[in-house]
């Protein structure tokens, strides 16, 4: 790592600090990330005017450096690296409303980084997995076990959204493709993470991921929901529907297993929390019933 940075960079840390693939380091006590860039190579120049316009504005956004010849990544050992800058302080927690707010920085009709075709996505992660599993014989017995329950959910969750209309114009937010808790401006200002969807993507991932990895307070999330609705449409109220009932959170983890990111047994807190978790469901059908004609689950709403 030392050495791509002195030869690409012209830049010499007296310490790295190295992760995997990755590394840190500091230098004037500002942070830097020298990392893989995971995503299309062609979305790299939109995420730089993208970073660079939100640090202009005085939003203190990771910002990316050039090479000594005035590129934004390199390559090396056919792994594409990018170096970022961190603009403020990582650490420091924030809130949801702080990413609502996030969300509504910027606001556009089509861009090349948008997220819109949750349908074709969620297929080809269903599709996907039920490939991997067949692989799997039994040494992965929980997540095997499972998997029939929550291909289930991902099924529903597309017929779901495959019923909403969505031949309007839709705006598109500035979102991230995952929340993490807890929430920090580390998360928060990562381009590496900023695409553009519906409204409600940000604040579904973080419901899901705040009722299976932290501490989940209900009326703190209906508080924070029926603010949000006065200003959601009916599609958008549908769209955070569908997209709790879409089980990330599963498919994450079945990843993670997979690579040798994590360990199986996490998925016992997420089994132990799917009962509650349909009944959050169905109570928040009614929640947005209430002030939305939306249609519903069938098994979910008639859950005891």
């Amino acid at each position: 790592m030392k050495n791509l940075l002195e030869y690409y960079y012209n830049i010499f840390p007296d310490i790295i600090y190295e992760k995997g693939n990755a590394c840190y380091f500091f230098i004037n006590d500002i942070k830097y990330y020298f990392v893989p860039f995971n995503r299309n190579i062609n979305e790299l120049n939109n995420l730089i005017e993208l970073s660079n316009k939100l640090y202009f504005k005085g939003i203190k956004v990771h910002t990316f450096i050039e090479t000594k010849e005035k590129k934004f990544y390199i390559e090396h050992e056919k792994i594409n690296y990018v170096l970022l800058r961190v603009n403020t302080i990582e650490n420091e927690e924030i809130d949801i409303y702080d990413i609502i707010k996030f969300n509504n920085l910027e606001i556009i009709n089509d861009n090349k980084l948008n997220s819109l075709s949750w349908i074709k996505r969620w297929e080809h992660t269903v599709d996907s997995f039920e490939r991997e599993v067949i692989e799997l014989n039994n040494d992965f017995p929980l997540l095997t076990n499972y998997f029939n329950y929550y291909i289930g959910l991902a099924e529903n969750a597309i017929s779901y959204v495959k019923n909403i209309n969505l031949n309007e114009e839709n705006k598109l937010y500035l979102s991230h493709k995952r929340i993490k808790t807890p929430l920090t401006y580390g998360m928060l200002y990562n381009p590496l993470s900023f695409i553009f969807d519906y409204k409600v993507r940000d604040l579904s991932e973080y419901i899901k991921e705040l009722f299976f990895y932290s501490k989940f307070d209900e009326d703190e999330i209906f508080n924070i929901i029926n603010e949000e609705l006065l200003n959601y449409s009916l599609n958008d109220v549908q769209l955070l529907y569908g997209r709790l009932l879409f089980p990330t959170y599963y498919f994450d983890l079945f990843e993670g297993v997979l690579n040798k990111e994590r360990e199986e047994k996490e998925l016992n807190n997420i089994i132990n929390l799917s009962k509650h978790y349909e009944l959050f469901l169905k109570e928040l059908y009614y929640v947005l019933k209430s002030k939305y004609n939306i249609e519903p689950i069938e098994w979910i709403v008639n859950n005891k």
